[in-house]
């Protein structure tokens, strides 16, 4: 007995009963039935030696997977197709997974999520049998429950059960309810439902789900601000309100406005240009010190390294960086030689998670964009490189941004005014106007609520500081278990600054 007689058993004893349950296309070990806007899968995976040997059973022994794909997903660029330009996820790319067990141990062996094969194949047949009983039963139930688009939201959206749904199975997501997997997958099912048959309805149900994912974006971008993440991020949400068609969001004489006629002159989706060429990149080496600093020179900017510029404001410091794109992003992206980024931010001192960042001579901070608390990628007109928005290729291109829309977003956040009004908007009308803008977190976020709660303590308004500090307090829980200390040490560091001014920081 060895795999290729198991292959060859998969392929006599079970592909024939899954042709006639609709499944059209086979490998060695993979089935794949197409529902659009579902993929339904079954796979039979094997072992390695190393996890046969630890297990107990033989390397052709197999586990039974089931899974279905949801169509539109954020990886799908990267599933493989067939010839005939058909998706062919593999079960760890599906969005719904789950292990069939067998009902008693027909192969002696008593893990019931293993199916034995033993060296002389006597337990051969009492396996097929079984996996012929849950594939033409269970697994055919199962992938009916959760191929169900309705079921399948009101399940993620509210939490209801999933009807139909066989005995002893749950629906396999990966994730738990209020992840960031959870609402991708609720924002993919709403794009599948809105498209279907687009109303006002569809579409408000679509935006809230946007929000969410967005804001879930935000929460995790701690770890995935940099600048390579940053433009696959801002190009995935930009995606995403282009799904809402008709019911996508509008400029307004080339600005978007925030109420009360604040106008917020930034880099929106709706105004970038599309291109599928890259722009020439400079054969000039750029020097910030000679094309970047005399700008910011005559806006206010004092301090000046060979990448980074500082300029101090009451209660904070902006900071713009020169970051040149690295060899290997260049290389893995085939981005041309020479591109370059920059960015911009701003640092409260009494936000400070850590006392690690930069100060001068005088002790006066002087942070690296890393530490800011809000910071964001400048864009050029034109972008070098239809998959990098925030790579610039010269320093015309460089410099007009920061003239125009990099001195623009310092503005807004020197005015307390604006900066509480941008911050108590939704996530997704952030984004709309600040595309790579990072460090707020979604709405209800721990790093927001101090934002709002410093912007408070500033303008004297101790009630709102308290309420935005009690609102920080209640969302500790909500992060992963392994963050919370992290996140609980901050709030009460900033907590005892905010409220008691002799604290030392």
């Amino acid at each position: 007995m060895d795999s290729k007689v198991v292959n060859k058993l998969i392929r006599s004893e079970v592909w024939p009963l899954l042709r006639q349950h609709g499944f059209t296309k086979f490998s060695a070990r993979t089935a794949w039935r197409y529902r659009a806007p579902f993929v339904d899968v079954v796979n039979f995976q094997s072992f390695n030696s190393y996890l046969a040997e630890g297990i107990g059973c033989t390397t052709y022994s197999f586990t039974l997977n089931i899974a279905v794909y949801v169509q539109g997903s954020a990886i799908e660029d990267r599933v493989k197709l067939d010839s005939a330009g058909r998706l062919m996820p593999q079960e760890c790319e599906c969005a719904f997974r789950l292990q069939l067990e067998k009902s008693e141990p027909i192969d002696r062996f008593e893990r019931r999520d293993v199916f034995l094969i033993d060296p002389d194949g006597r337990s051969a047949a009492a396996v097929f049998r079984e996996v012929q009983r849950l594939l033409g039963g269970d697994a055919l139930k199962w992938f009916d429950a959760v191929g169900n688009l309705d079921a399948a939201l009101a399940w993620l959206a509210e939490q209801e059960p999933i009807p139909n749904l066989p005995v002893g199975l749950d629906p396999g997501f990966i994730g738990g309810f209020g992840s960031y997997a959870a609402h991708d997958l609720e924002v993919r099912l709403r794009i599948l439902k809105h498209e279907l048959a687009p109303t006002k309805a569809s579409a408000h149900a679509l935006l809230g789900a946007i929000e969410k994912t967005l804001g879930s974006m935000q929460d995790i971008s701690s770890s995935l601000d940099l600048p390579e993440a940053v433009d696959v991020r801002t190009l995935q949400a930009a995606r995403l309100i282009r799904r809402l068609g008709d019911w996508a969001p509008r400029l307004e004489q080339g600005a978007t406005v925030l109420g009360e006629n604040i106008r917020l002159e930034g880099r929106t989706w709706a105004g970038e240009k599309a291109t599928d060429e890259a722009v020439p990149a400079s054969h000039t080496q750029v020097s910030p010190r000679r094309e970047f600093w005399p700008t910011l020179k005559q806006g206010g900017f004092t301090e000046f390294t060979d990448r980074l510029a500082h300029r101090s404001e009451p209660g904070n410091v902006h900071v713009v960086w020169f970051a040149p794109i690295q060899r290997d992003e260049a290389r893995r992206r085939a981005l041309p030689p020479g591109l370059f980024r920059v960015g911009i931010g701003v640092f409260w001192p009494l936000l400070a998670e850590r006392k690690s960042y930069r100060k001068n001579r005088a002790g006066q901070p002087r942070p690296a964009l890393g530490d800011c608390h809000l910071r964001m990628w400048l864009q050029p007109d034109e972008p070098a490189h239809p998959e990098a928005p925030t790579a610039f290729a010269s320093a015309d291109q460089a410099v007009g941004a920061l003239q125009t829309d990099g001195l623009a977003w310092l503005a807004v956040c020197q005015s307390e005014e604006k900066l509480v009004k941008l911050l108590n908007r939704a996530t997704w009308e952030i984004l709309y106007a600040y595309p790579t803008l990072r460090g707020h977190g979604s709405a209800d976020s721990i790093p927001r609520q101090l934002l709002l709660a410093a912007l408070a303590h500033h303008r004297g308004q101790a009630e709102t500081l308290q309420d935005h500090l009690r609102s920080a307090a209640s969302r500790v829980e909500c992060y992963q278990e392994h963050l919370q200390p992290r996140y609980e040490g901050w709030l009460k560091r900033v907590e005892a600054r905010l409220t008691n001014p002799e604290h030392p920081s």
